[in-house]
């Protein structure tokens, strides 16, 4: 007897499988969202009731999703891109499907399908959408009206086509074959809050499935032997401190995501006698070319800081030349740095203070940890020029006190994330950012 793995978004089923997870559609859980419940008096496979069964769901948010798709390039802009490629042929190939060949067709044949091919070549993804609404708001069963010849004066025509056309498809014939493409659509038909969820406890019962094992990761793992947008993004940093910044902070601003990204434990900024020379920046980019020579497939962030070594690092490197798979940025320009305080070059005199624009200059990881670290006694604390033209950075002291100051930041939101709003993330949200756009191009 077949069984079948349906996702619903507040129980209204929007995609389901037969006799197995759909393993495209997993990459909106991540492991620790599979519930197991207990359900009672529930009908197996229309036999007598039992007492209680064994219930597997993985649950998510519709925004958690939403969120998951677009880090790995699935926007709202990519999947219009990709719709209209994907169309014309789509097209084509529905209506040859409903009126068979051309030999056989009947001259009302002839008509209908020109005003039919009329109506959809105009459709665009938001017409989708859309239909989707009207599918949901009415709340007609996709699965059970499948195939449906009798129109509903209800819903518009679209709606209609995907009732009577969609073929037994998962994606209930969406134009585009990339079932990615078509979940990131139809999530845009719901709330942001609403529950999404992928039911796998008939799959169980029927012993089709083992849901006691890692059900999302083993099939992702599957995928990843050919598919790098399945894989983790990972992110190479200058040091060991920016490292371990971004990596809790991600967690605490961004918990959603942080199965999606791994930081590489490169610590290029413990430089030994040999290499003192060569900024941590220069290194970095040094890694991103070794990727670049071994063909990686993985995706891959490099990071430098938004200061001029790590301007100099980037213009070094063609970025023409990298792979799609490979990005190299720095820390994005903040409104905090246009006008912050610098002392001047280190003279026998008591150095004077000047505002100054320290984007592409003096904006290493410390100038992005929030207003609440960088104040002292009402004021910002500053950073110090060096010899070297329009290039600065904080004192030793003052890098390591700035740094205590943010793990006890981290800390003390870790502990209680009642706590998180109270703080000043406004440079780590530009930082996460500028790291989610990388791959939406």
């Amino acid at each position: 007897m077949d069984t079948y793995a349906n996702i619903s978004i507040n129980e209204y089923t929007i995609s389901s499988s037969k006799n197995n997870i759909n393993p495209y559609l997993m990459i909106i859980f991540v492991e620790s969202e599979k519930l197991r419940s207990i359900e009672k008096d529930k009908n197996i496979f229309d036999d007598e009731p039992v007492e209680e069964i064994i219930t597997w769901k993985y649950i998510t948010s519709v925004a958690k999703a939403i969120d998951r798709l677009e880090i790995i390039g699935y926007t709202l802009d990519k999947i219009k891109k990709s719709y209209k490629i994907s169309y014309t042929d789509s097209i084509d190939k529905f209506l040859e499907k409903r009126f068979h060949s051309t030999l056989s067709k009947t001259l009302n044949e002839i008509l209908e399908e020109g005003k039919i091919r009329k109506k959809l070549k105009d459709l665009t993804v938001d017409d989708f959408i859309e239909a989707f609404k009207q599918l949901k708001e009415n709340q007609i069963d996709l699965i059970a009206l499948k195939n449906s010849r009798i129109p509903n004066k209800g819903i518009s025509f679209l709606a209609n086509y995907i009732l009577a056309y969609s073929s037994g498809k998962e994606t209930f014939d969406y134009p585009d074959n990339n079932q990615r493409c078509y979940l990131r659509c139809i999530l845009e038909a719901f709330d942001p809050s609403d529950v999404i969820s992928l039911d796998l406890t008939w799959l169980d019962l029927a012993e089709t499935l083992d849901c006691k094992g890692e059900i999302r990761n083993d099939s992702i793992n599957e995928l990843n032997k050919n598919i790098a947008e399945n894989s983790k993004i990972l992110i190479l940093t200058e040091g060991k401190t920016d490292k371990e910044i971004l990596e809790r902070s991600l967690r605490l601003r961004y918990p959603h995501l942080v199965d999606y990204y791994l930081f590489m434990p490169f610590h290029f900024g413990e430089l030994d006698e040999k290499h003192e020379i060569e900024s941590s920046a220069s290194l970095l980019v040094k890694r991103i070319e070794s990727f670049v020579a071994c063909c990686i497939n993985n995706r891959v962030i490099g990071l430098l800081d938004n200061d001029k070594a790590g301007i100099e690092a980037e213009s070094k490197i063609n970025k023409k030349n990298l792979p799609s798979n490979i990005k190299l940025i720095h820390y994005p320009d903040i409104s905090l740095a246009n006008e912050y305080p610098a002392h001047d070059k280190q003279t026998n005199d008591q150095p004077s203070t000047t505002m100054c624009n320290i984007n592409g200059k003096a904006a290493s990881i410390e100038i992005y940890y929030g207003n609440d670290i960088l104040t002292e006694e009402n004021n910002l604390i500053p950073i110090q020029w060096t010899e070297k033209k329009d290039q600065g950075n904080f004192q030793k002291n003052k890098k390591k006190q700035l740094f205590k100051k943010m793990q006890e930041k981290l800390s003390i939101c870790e502990k209680d994330h009642t706590k998180i709003n109270n703080y000043d993330w406004s440079g780590i949200d530009a930082i996460f950012k500028a790291l989610f756009r990388c791959f939406q191009e």
